[in-house]
């Protein structure tokens, strides 16, 4: 008999899309080659502050980026051109004044992702201005620390993104965003590093938990006011720092870890949840070493197989992507010896495979990685909704915690009208055994309820969009879901349901 356990945590709203990006395996008619566009150069030194993201939301994904004392840019992607890929540089702003790793979010709710670099955040004008820039700056008053790692979460439940930093020799700490005003500082006590940061619900325990450096954090509230310790037995740790990323890297449910050390050679581990308390750990150190000065780290089904990959870069010497070639197995292939400084993964051109984009720290070209997966011959996957990492939401506009903004009034209402394709994941279930019966809130375990009467459909997809079953008729309260689930293997799934115009969508765990 399976049973449905609810994604209650935006830690695994945001990791949940580096998780089991396809169910099942897939027979690969090709492995993916990465053929290399040069994008431009920004003549700059300390380039840094990297996220993919659909800025001008036309559906493609764009580069945004920053330079530490100079600029601050927009990269939009502008197609192909006799199979050379298009760039345009736009400059939106001067320099952030952090090293690297900026992140983007929508700030103000007007649907476009802006762009945030420690104590400076640049406001995406949309379509009510100049989106190529320059963009309004805003200084945060309240952000003490500067960044040479941020993410974004949701680390106090109430539905809206927070963005986290630390720094060399200062403070790590998360802080709850606000268009208007100061930013509401949260410390995590005792540390003081370079670099180092990840986000996940390590113990499935439906609050968000926090990587920094070697030690885990895990919330024991849903405000994130209160802390668990548990240190991680990392094969590699400078002084300097760590390079860290969260994902389910053996599919078995629970998050995991890949580190290595900052700006150093080696060695690569993935570092194993083993129970899925967040308290016993396995470290595995994987095949060979990144090239010299490693900063990158990714997780994503870079061979569209349905397991995860590692995507690994640095400023020097090689980079490599690690194909799972089974549970637990990987075996490392170099795509470049150019270097990939702060590299980001996600489906640039919305081809049905991941693409990468890296570039130096110092001052050098950009390049455009573009996989080839899919043009020759193998298995085409729907990337919208993914990957996700903590570090680099390329589907920013999706993320959100336990229902949807109403785009209009900005309420939160899970059956939000939406004129076009969700934008947002709305609902969430409740933990209810597949014999139980409720039929409270949009989404109850085994059985769902409409908002009105009418002409219903719902579908069960996995991940990439493969349908797994689905069910249409006349609404009634509640239908039962349970035929549905059981046409599906453990796994993580969306659930999406509409009748009329109203539709909502949630990711659910079968087991």
């Amino acid at each position: 008999m399976t049973s449905v356990k609810p994604v209650l945590a935006l830690a695994k709203i945001l990791t949940c899309c580096s998780l089991l990006l396809g169910i099942t395996q897939s027979v690969r008619a090709a492995i993916p080659s990465f053929t290399e566009h040069l994008m431009g150069n920004t003549g700059e030194t300390n380039q840094g502050q990297t996220t993919l993201v659909d800025v001008d939301l036309d559906g493609d994904l764009d580069w945004l980026m920053g330079t530490q004392n100079a600029g601050t840019y927009f990269w939009e992607f502008k197609g192909y051109t006799a199979g050379k890929a298009n760039w345009v540089m736009h400059k939106i702003g001067d320099g952030g004044g952090c090293e690297t790793s900026g992140v983007a979010m929508d700030i103000t709710g007007d649907g476009y992702p802006d762009m945030i670099v420690g104590s400076k955040w640049w406001k995406n004008p949309g379509k009510s201005g100049n989106i190529t820039g320059p963009w309004q700056v805003f200084t945060n008053n309240g952000v003490k620390v500067n960044c040479a790692d941020a993410i974004i979460g949701d680390w106090n439940n109430d539905k809206k993104l927070d963005v986290a930093f630390v720094q060399r020799g200062q403070i790590a700490a998360w802080y709850e965003t606000n268009p208007q005003g100061p930013w509401i500082e949260h410390i995590w006590p005792g540390i003081q590093i370079h670099s180092g940061l990840a986000a996940g619900d390590f113990n499935n325990d439906g609050f968000l938990d926090a990587v920094v450096d070697n030690i885990l954090f895990l919330s024991k509230n849903k405000a994130g006011s209160a802390w668990d310790q548990v240190t991680l037995p990392y094969s590699a740790r400078p002084t300097d720092g760590v390079i860290v990323e969260a994902g389910d890297v053996d599919g078995d449910g629970d998050m995991d870890l890949v580190q290595m050390g900052h700006w150093t050679t080696g060695p690569v581990s993935w570092v194993e949840n083993v129970d899925g308390t967040g308290k016993v750990w396995a470290n595995h150190v994987l095949p060979g070493n990144v090239g010299d000065l490693s900063h990158s780290v990714n997780i994503a089904d870079i061979d569209n197989d349905g397991d995860m990959d590692l995507e690994l870069g640095a400023d020097g010497g090689a980079s490599f992507w690690y194909e799972q070639t089974s549970p637990k197995v990987f075996k490392a292939t170099s795509f470049t010896s150019r270097p990939t400084h702060d590299m980001r993964v996600g489906d640039v051109d919305r081809d049905g495979d991941l693409d990468m984009i890296g570039k130096p720290w110092g001052v050098g070209p950009h390049y455009f990685f573009q996989n080839m997966l899919v043009d020759n011959g193998g298995v085409k996957k729907d990337w919208s909704r993914g990957p996700i990492g903590s570090h680099n939401p390329t589907n920013w506009n999706r993320i959100q915690l336990n229902g949807c903004m109403d785009p209009k009034s900005s309420n939160y209402d899970p059956w939000a009208l939406h004129s076009g394709p969700i934008t947002q994941f709305c609902g969430t279930t409740t933990l209810i055994q597949p014999k139980t019966e409720s039929t409270s809130g949009a989404f109850a375990g085994r059985f769902f309820s409409f908002p009105e009467q009418g002409p219903y459909s719902l579908t069960l997809r996995t991940l990439d969009g493969s349908l797994i079953s689905s069910l249409n008729g006349q609404a009634t309260d509640p239908i039962d879901l349970l035929p549905m689930y059981q046409k599906a293997r453990p796994g993580i799934y969306f659930l999406a349901g509409q009748v009329n115009d109203r539709k909502t969508e949630t990711r659910i765990i079968v087991k």
